[in-house]
């Protein structure tokens, strides 16, 4: 099949381009809801018009989506808006994620359940034993002042963009006397964030197991993050650890951890009957289990990939395509615009979209391997290749480093976070034979020892980090242009079938 253009081998990336800088220009702007739908409707009704011509009509269909694209940001921006009292109130509230220590207080998020609507809240607890023992799914009332979201005067951070990208309508500081628990209805709430309230009480409770199987310290914290996507315990060591080292992919669930988890489902069902009901069954646990993990970008992302992979493989059309990232993004952000502020949802598709544009070519760069062990080894350190030539832009841009050393890291981590998941489902499931469990737990902590001890020896590699960076958003794009342009220039020297890509 002959086309004209790359573009028009996938469809739905013009439809998400467009979608997307719709999203920016909305942000930027300050035209009502009202406006973006005239101007949708308008340019729907004109491709309509134009429907004798096909290339008119493309373009006024794209350019729909660029007005729905700002239709969705303002329509979000304003639901964020709320008129806040100016005085101390009391209010009910649960709580919907793990505490974390900071200082002096314990913060934590809260869902303000009987002010009109669901108010999400980054609270401020005083520090003390009722604070520190508050878990997700748990029910308190409260006296405060509630503040809309701003930034310190100290800082560089946009904290206040940060909140309110991420749902939050307010800040709150509660002191110790100023609250107590009790029993908060629920039902003003939606059955999605009720059950994604309860999904998150389960999590806490399977954390609670890790603790009882002899699983401690910044071991715990390790695997509460790889594994059922709890961070609230990392130390900050750890962290730095495991950014310099270029592993911090691995604490952040992605495509990575829910493929793994995936690939054990479907080895449970692996030649039995009614594969379409087994398939159904995989996807729900895979969206159950996104929902406890907290529904981040990239792991909503990865679960709308997986579900779309499952169903073509029923279809005998075991391949991802750009197109399928493509309609990945343009779910999300029909959901939820903000998301594409979000670091890790740039970052997931950034390293997706590098993977299945440069993995083939970077594969070619060694010679046929006919040893199978080492032609796996080869195709890890390319496919990790691929994702970093993806993602360093916008590390280097939000982090300001870059480690030198992730594609080694990737050998480490990966089998690694392949023992440990594994060991940990088993470690879940064998709850009720106690020996079997706390073996499997003394392997997952001797695992995470290993992986930790692995990063401190290669981040005191000699240049293990380039450190200082500082890119502009400018920048940024104009490095992912010549990345682009590289790719199409070697794309066309090697001649390879358009078709195979989409």
């Amino acid at each position: 099949m002959k086309t004209n253009n790359w573009l028009q081998l996938v469809p739905l990336v013009r439809i998400a381009i467009f979608l997307m800088a719709g999203i920016v220009v909305a942000d930027l702007m300050c035209l009502s809801v009202w406006w973006w739908m005239l101007f949708s409707v308008c340019s729907l009704l004109l491709s309509f018009f134009a429907s004798r011509n096909a290339v008119m009509q493309s373009v006024f269909l794209l350019v729909s989506f660029f007005f729905l694209g700002g239709l969705l940001l303002q329509h979000k921006k304003d639901l964020t808006i709320v008129v806040l009292p100016q005085e101390e109130i009391p209010f009910e509230a649960v709580v919907l994620s793990e505490p974390v220590v900071k200082n002096k207080v314990v913060v934590c998020d809260l869902l303000i359940t009987n002010f009109g609507k669901p108010l999400k809240v980054k609270a401020s607890i005083w520090k003390d034993s009722r604070s520190l023992s508050l878990r997700p799914g748990e029910g308190i009332g409260a006296y405060a002042m509630l503040k809309p979201p701003s930034n310190a005067g100290f800082s560089s951070f946009d904290y206040r963009s940060f909140l309110l990208r991420h749902g939050f309508h307010a800040v709150a500081f509660v002191y110790a006397d100023s609250w107590n628990r009790q029993k908060v209805s629920l039902k003003s709430l939606s059955l999605v964030r009720r059950t994604q309230i309860s999904a998150l009480a389960y999590r806490h409770r399977l954390l609670e197991r890790y603790h009882e199987y002899g699983i401690k310290e910044q071991q715990f914290a390790v695997v509460a993050a790889m594994t059922l996507g709890d961070k609230s315990q990392l130390s900050q060591a750890t962290k730095d650890l495991f950014s310099q080292s270029g592993a911090s992919h691995i604490l952040a669930l992605s495509g990575l951890h829910l493929s793994i988890v995936y690939g054990l489902l479907s080895m449970l069902y692996r030649g039995r009957r009614f594969r379409f009901l087994h398939e159904i069954l995989i996807l729900l646990a895979i969206w159950s289990y996104t929902m406890m993990v907290g529904m981040s970008s990239s792991v909503v992302r990865s679960a709308t990939m997986l579900s779309i992979y499952s169903l073509f493989s029923l279809q005998h059309r075991d391949k991802m395509s750009v197109n399928v990232l493509a309609f990945a993004a343009i779910v999300m952000l029909i959901v939820n615009p903000m998301d594409i502020y979000d670091v890790g949802f740039q970052l997931s598709f950034a390293s997706v979209f590098s993977i299945l544009l440069l993995y083939r070519y970077v594969y070619r760069l060694l010679p046929d391997i006919h040893q199978v062990i080492f032609r796996k080894i080869w195709q890890m350190g390319a496919l990790s290749i691929s994702a970093q030539i993806g993602t360093v832009p916008l590390v280097a841009y939000y982090f300001g480093f870059i480690p030198c050393y992730s594609v080694l890291t990737s050998f480490v981590v990966i089998p690694s976070a392949v023992v440990i998941i594994y060991t940990a489902f088993a470690m879940i499931l064998l709850g009720s034979c106690g020996l079997l469990a706390q073996i499997a737990a003394a392997v997952i902590t001797a695992m995470s020892d290993f992986v930790q001890q692995a990063l401190e020896y290669i981040s005191r590699f000699p240049g293990a980090t380039i450190q200082n960076i500082s890119l502009s958003a400018v920048q940024v794009w104009m490095i992912y242009v010549i990345i682009f342009a590289l790719y199409v220039m070697i794309r066309r020297y090697l001649f390879v079938n358009q078709e195979d890509f989409y």
